[in-house]
């Protein structure tokens, strides 16, 4: 057998038989889906504009999607029995949303008709009925493929990316309220859509990023759930189920979702994470309790890791807390990404989430990530590596997106320490996403030699091994060699609950340590404690430690810093006078005494 099955339902299946019976972890609080949702929601209503639609804040102008998920987000509120003193501003946005998406002139109509549907649903009690009659007209005379700009046959009729699932979702919810004919519409755009998932259930949107696996799955997961019962369904239901078990398996400890491409980092991938296990749940709740309880204890991590960027004033819609005022977001994507849309996004999500949720399903103790020891591996599509051992997790670019990522070790994580730590995420030198402090440098813990930097490599010049992995369960090891036109480098990695032992070579020397440190992520700031042989970070009462185990390092600071989504980094680097060097790296979680004497607001 396999040290560590590929397929992740198996490893799944193994991980649950392994959870010790001792452990003993925090017991999560219920999400609170809807009061996050109504407070989004209680926030936009300033953005509404005399004739319904939504203004964004920065951009002054209406933008792409934000009237559509204002109206989802109010819609699920309104189904759900919140907001009801709100279902004037509900119709108000619901009106021009549906005319602009009859038109069939837009490029991105996929995105309002799911939400305008929950709007309609919503607001059929309260409706006149000539006003109601009015949005159905409207719907009932969309063509699908003349509307769905994503879905026209001269755009390649269904089998672009993750807009089409956006269509399938509406169309199904169309069925749903009987608006549409019926078609083999949907079964035509799966038809297209099913290849793009690979053999682990995940969502291949151009350029694999992570964000829109789950985005995708929500989609379909969206369609079934509405009633899709065409001839791919049960092919359809083999990937999302797939898929379900692939997520559970790439989730932090603490609770967030994987780095890696365009719109990471950002606080909605949590919600449709949670989204997809309430969903998971509730199919599993009558033939397999113990996983569906897994999920729901999932799902609770993933939005206890996001409630510091939502329990505050205004909302951050990515994982830093610098200001979303002014026409520089940092960490906003380029060309897209606004504040209004990406924030209600964020409470759309949270509606479908609740009305999916199943309360009578008991959460489990403890996800997978929180207690197990394995390693998996995407497909070369996704090109990322996940090593996890009691609580400790490192998430490794094996081949980076250079308009985003950094190829290399880019995130180490630890159970009950603060996501930020020590990092949650690399970062190209120059990423298409915005920045309050140039780049400068490309962002990821890795050695650089006079062959080159690891962190800069990327592309069909660079090649990588993966070799030597075994384990005891108590802890993990491997070696990874990146084989590139100038430099072959070599890393061995051992995690064990506490620490992660990492070693570095090359072939041509002197090699070097680039090891990122943050200095503030808008709102916080910490201490560097130098020590002989390394450093410690003092970070929100916990500590990150590095240390160089031979004492041979020369420790130095670039002048230049370095920038992800989540802040400003500094980056220390240990020079070694030979071809390898050797760490131990350990992160410390706040004392329950401590009374975070280094964090400086």
């Amino acid at each position: 057998m396999q040290l560590f099955p590929s397929d992740p339902e198996v490893l799944l299946q193994q991980l649950l038989r392994q959870r010790p019976s001792e452990l003993s972890l925090p017991v999560i609080p219920a999400p609170d889906y809807l009061g996050v949702a109504e407070k989004i929601i209680r926030l936009a209503l300033p953005w509404q504009a005399a004739d319904g639609r939504i203004i964004d804040p920065v951009e002054k102008r209406e933008v792409n999607t934000a009237t559509a998920r204002f109206i989802g987000a109010l819609g699920l509120l309104i189904q759900q029995g919140r907001c009801l003193d709100l279902l004037d501003q509900c119709a108000a946005a619901l009106t021009p949303a549906l005319q602009e998406m009859a038109k069939g002139e837009i490029s991105w109509a996929e995105f309002i008709g799911k939400e305008a549907m929950m709007g309609l649903i919503a607001l059929q009690p309260y409706a006149a009925q000539d006003q109601l009659a009015g949005w159905q007209e409207l719907l009932a005379g969309l063509q699908p493929e003349r509307c769905y700009f994503s879905c026209r046959p001269e755009n390649g009729g269904g089998s672009r990316g993750n807009f089409v699932t956006f269509a399938i979702a509406s169309e199904a919810l169309r069925q749903y309220l009987k608006l549409a004919p019926e078609s083999d519409f949907i079964d035509r755009m799966l038809e297209k859509q099913l290849p793009r998932f690979d053999e682990n259930g995940m969502y291949r949107d151009p350029n694999c990023p992570m964000t829109y696996d789950p985005v995708a799955r929500m989609n379909l997961t969206l369609a079934r759930f509405y009633g899709y019962q065409g001839d791919k369904a049960a092919a359809l239901d083999r990937q999302l189920q797939r898929g379900a078990a692939a997520q559970l398996l790439y989730q932090a400890p603490t609770g967030i979702m994987p780095f890696g491409g365009r719109s990471n980092q950002q606080n909605f991938n949590e919600v449709t994470f949670a989204l997809l296990c309430e969903a998971a749940a509730r199919r599993l709740a009558g033939t397999d309790a113990e996983l569906a309880a897994v999920f729901r204890r999932a799902a609770a991590l993933a939005m206890a890791a996001i409630q510091p960027y939502l329990r505050t004033e205004t909302i951050h819609f990515s994982k830093n807390f610098f200001p979303s005022a002014g026409q520089l977001i940092h960490g906003r994507e380029k060309g897209y990404g606004w504040y209004s849309p990406y924030t209600l996004l964020i409470a759309s999500q949270l509606g479908f989430a609740a009305l999916l949720a199943d309360s009578t399903i008991t959460p489990a103790t403890a996800a997978p990530a929180e207690y197990g020891t394995y390693l998996w591996m995407t497909s070369r599509d996704f090109h990322r590596l996940f090593a996890s051992c009691q609580g400790l997790q490192i998430q490794i670019e094996l081949n980076a997106d250079s308009k985003y990522d950094a190829t290399g070790l880019g995130r180490i994580q630890r159970r009950n320490c603060p996501i930020l730590l020590a990092l949650a995420a690399p970062a190209s030198a120059e990423p298409n996403f915005f920045t309050v402090s140039p780049p400068h440098r490309e962002l990821a813990i890795g050695p650089e030699s006079a062959g080159g930097c690891l962190a800069a490599q990327s592309g069909n010049d660079l090649h990588c091994e993966i070799k030597q992995i075994s384990s005891d369960g108590k802890s993990l090891r491997f070696q990874l060699i990146y084989r590139t036109a100038q430099e072959t480098f070599t890393e061995h990695y051992q995690l064990e609950q506490d620490q992660l032992q990492w070693q570095i070579g090359c072939e041509h020397p002197p090699i070097a340590a680039r090891i990122p440190v943050l200095t503030t992520d808008g709102a916080h700031t910490g201490e560097l404690e130098y020590l002989p042989d390394g450093f410690i970070w003092h970070w929100q009462g916990a500590s990150y430690r590095v240390q160089e185990n031979s004492g041979q390092a020369k420790i130095s600071q670039e002048e230049m810093p370095a920038v992800n989504r989540n802040g400003i980094y500094q980056m220390l680097r240990f020079q070694m006078p030979g071809k390898q060097a050797s760490f131990t790296i350990q992160l410390h979680p706040p004392s329950p005494e401590e009374k975070s004497p280094h964090l400086k607001k």
